[in-house]
């Protein structure tokens, strides 16, 4: 689950969560490194880096998921601190533990190199980051060109940044640009996977997320990661069964649909998929909609002390 919202009017209150869906996409070789300063690190297929880092420290050596030698390079053009933060066993569930609890972070931006890209294939990095602090905003953005992708490391288990449909320059290059978000100031990195994208795979829409417009008005928004698609599919489940039926398409290249006129004390639920000629992807997120009548009054927030002795005069 990612966050909850709810709205408030004089007609309606509507609230939306939002259900996040690990999805594994099709894919070729991937390389995964872990930015690590254990003593214990995850065997392989994972690499790890081991040390502190330098300015242009390069990793190469790497293997690959099925345990191969990879040409694949890692250069590093920073210097960070490394933390093992000790996350227990069973908690860091998108990776092994002994991924999860270590980390770079830096007052500042960061850079990474891959270097020995196939030039004629498309690739897809996946970020994950965890700082063990739960005290303030710690979202760290992960850039490569005009894409990008962030999270917010604060007690993070559960989310990953991914940048889709990257094709290295003419020296089989790619440079990821790593920052701290609007209301951060420092970044990390835990883990990177660089996995080669199958072409034929339409990759699912992320991140859905939904907007307040009105007292009973919604806007849905993804991120489009498919570069292959024709449009997208908004499947609507109404009353919240799991019978799931489309409501509309849209063409490609969009991003966002409106839907207005929900009824009240309804439960809605939402998810996109993309598709072409040759199929379709995997579904998004899935969105829940909740909406409450709320006739002729608005809803205030009080609170009550305990004290019933009267303090007039």
């Amino acid at each position: 689950m990612r966050t909850l919202l709810t709205a408030l009017s004089k007609r309606m209150a509507i609230a939306l969560i939002f259900f996040q869906v690990m999805v594994v996409y099709g894919q070729e070789e991937k390389v995964m490194l872990n930015f690590s300063n254990t003593t214990d690190p995850e065997v392989s297929p994972w690499n790890y880096t081991m040390g502190q880092t330098s300015h242009y420290t390069v990793y190469d050596n790497l293997v690959n998921d099925q345990g191969n030698p990879s040409s694949i390079t890692v250069e590093l053009d920073f210097v960070a601190g490394i933390r093992d933060s000790g996350v227990p066993d069973g908690m860091g569930w998108v990776y092994p533990a002994h991924v999860t609890k270590t980390k770079y972070y830096r007052n500042g931006p960061m850079t990474l190199t891959i270097r020995n890209l196939d030039v004629s294939k498309q690739y897809h990095f996946n970020f994950y980051a965890y700082q063990e602090y739960n005290d303030a905003d710690r979202t760290t953005v992960y850039s490569i060109g005009s894409k990008k992708d962030s999270i917010n490391a604060s007690n993070n288990y559960s989310e990953t940044a991914d940048v889709y449909n990257i094709t290295p320059d003419s020296n089989g290059e790619v440079v990821v640009n790593i920052s701290s978000g609007q209301n951060s100031s420092w970044t990390y990195i835990t883990s990177i996977v660089i996995a080669e994208q199958n072409p034929n795979t339409i990759i699912a829409p992320g991140n859905l997320l939904a907007t307040i417009t009105g007292a009973n008005a919604i806007q849905l928004e993804w991120q489009d990661n498919a570069g292959n698609e024709s449009g997208y599919i908004i499947e609507e489940d109404k009353g919240a069964t799991g019978n799931f039926s489309t409501r509309d398409t849209v063409n490609t290249n969009i991003s966002t649909y409106s839907i207005n006129n929900l009824a009240l004390d309804e439960i809605y639920q939402y998810r996109v998929r993309a598709y072409n000629g040759s199929g379709v992807s995997e579904y998004s997120d899935i969105v829940k909609i909740y909406t409450e009548s709320n006739p002729g009054y608005t809803i205030v927030k009080w609170s009550f002390d305990g004290n019933f002795e009267d303090s007039s005069s």
